[in-house]
């Protein structure tokens, strides 16, 4: 097992805020001539204290592999107690076609949103990091995913 981290949630990127709109939070991992094998972790999406997340997409696709299964997770819990975990989101899978996933519907989702981050104040990072570990399947040429998030912040019209 192994930890990566995709473009959005490297050390040098903050979480993204919007004061007048919905934030839309993109990330993309490209295992170019890597392995990809179950239990290994990608980090992918940092997402701010207090943040209502309302949309998640999942895109992807492998090569020369079919059916890779991600646990779609958050290491935060939500405002009404539920604790995060590597699968609070439900699994989500790739093929050697274009997969583009609405992530929440359908009958494998594990949790419906929207899902709001919450965070001790005294904790530092104060924001959650959404990752996708590989529950099952292996890629050993070239896969590339990503996630796109869509979350409301503090100071928008709040629905929840």
């Amino acid at each position: 097992m192994a930890t990566y981290t995709g473009d959005g949630a490297q050390s040098y990127i903050n979480p993204r805020y919007n004061e007048d709109g919905p934030t839309v939070a993109y990330s993309l991992y490209v295992a170019n001539n890597v392995s990809i094998s179950t239990g290994d972790v990608y980090q992918m999406v940092k997402v701010p204290n207090g943040a209502v997340i309302v949309d998640i997409k999942f895109h992807g696709r492998s090569s020369g592999t079919a059916g890779i299964v991600f646990n779609l997770g958050i290491n935060a819990a939500n405002s009404n107690g539920t604790a995060g975990t590597a699968s609070t989101f439900g699994p989500v899978t790739i093929s050697t076609t274009d997969q583009f996933i609405q992530v929440g519907a359908g009958a494998s989702a594990t949790l419906t949103l929207p899902w709001t981050v919450s965070i001790s104040d005294d904790t530092t990072p104060s924001h959650a990091v959404m990752s996708l570990t590989v529950a099952s399947g292996t890629i050993t040429n070239t896969g590339t995913f990503g996630l796109i998030v869509t979350y409301l912040t503090r100071g928008q019209g709040r629905f929840v």
